[in-house]
């Protein structure tokens, strides 16, 4: 039996999840969520898949690691998806969670949906390219994982996860101790919401109500920006300052 455990905002980590564990025998796969209760897990192959937030893990993932307890003497993997070549930064994160149990690590570039500050969602070419690549590397990936193959490639370039723990004005540590309160910075435009309830749904930590508008609950906010890319009216927008998603592109990979 093996359990793949994902947690994903706009479908990427879900899409490595999904086609991961469509290439292993008796697989489920399992969401992470905000309701995370300790529990522990004896079976024989285990399965981390997540996003790479500000050189960092996102903050539902961190918790979720945090009580996550395995008695298997089994396989773990994990992988970590990244919207740009150079973003890691969660190595010693997962060291100093899992120590030296983690048998197979690595990252994968695939699209890139973060469009706040200088960033903007790629391009529907550079989408198709990477992500057409990148299932090439879940096929190798799975070839390697079936095969029970020992590999940690966290590369060089974690050195930006040191480099953001440095100035943590700039990075990880400003994101994991203010995103609950992000979403105050999201607004709606009602005179083009449909009240479609697509960010309802869409939200992974179930962080949005619709009561005859769309209302933010401030308390889970992962800063993912589903709520925005999932729009299909483009009436959500994030705004902070000189921080905001206008006049930028949306990014959904949930197919």
């Amino acid at each position: 039996m093996a359990k793949i455990f994902y947690f994903s905002g706009t479908g990427n980590s879900y899409q490595v999840a999904k086609k991961l564990g469509m290439k292993i025998d008796d697989c489920e796969l399992i969401k992470m969520t905000h309701d995370i209760k300790k529990e522990v897990y004896k079976d024989d192959m285990i399965g981390i898949v997540f996003p790479v937030y500000y050189f960092g893990l996102p903050k539902v993932v961190d918790k979720f690691l945090i009580n996550f307890e395995s008695q298997s003497s089994g396989y773990l993997f994990v992988i970590a998806t990244r919207g740009i070549p150079f973003a890691g930064g969660v190595r010693k994160q997962l060291m100093n969670i899992f120590s030296n149990k983690i048998s197979y690590f690595q990252y994968i570039t695939m699209g890139d949906n973060f469009n706040i500050d200088f960033w903007n969602s790629s391009s529907n070419k550079v989408k198709e390219s990477r992500n057409s690549q990148c299932d090439d590397t879940i096929q190798k990936i799975a070839v390697s994982i079936n095969k029970r193959v020992h590999k940690k490639k966290y590369t060089l370039i974690d050195f930006m996860g040191f480099i953001t723990r440095r100035f943590p004005r700039y990075g990880y540590e400003t994101y994991i101790n203010k995103v609950y309160g992000s979403d105050e910075c999201f607004n709606v435009n009602t005179e083009i919401c449909t009240g479609c309830n697509k960010c309802v749904t869409s939200c992974p930590v179930d962080n949005i109500r619709f009561d005859k508008q769309v209302k933010w609950m401030h308390k889970d906010c992962q800063l993912c920006l589903a709520c925005y890319h999932c729009c299909p009216t483009n009436a959500i927008q994030y705004t902070n300052g000189h921080l905001t998603t206008i006049g930028k592109s949306q990014y959904w990979n949930y197919f």
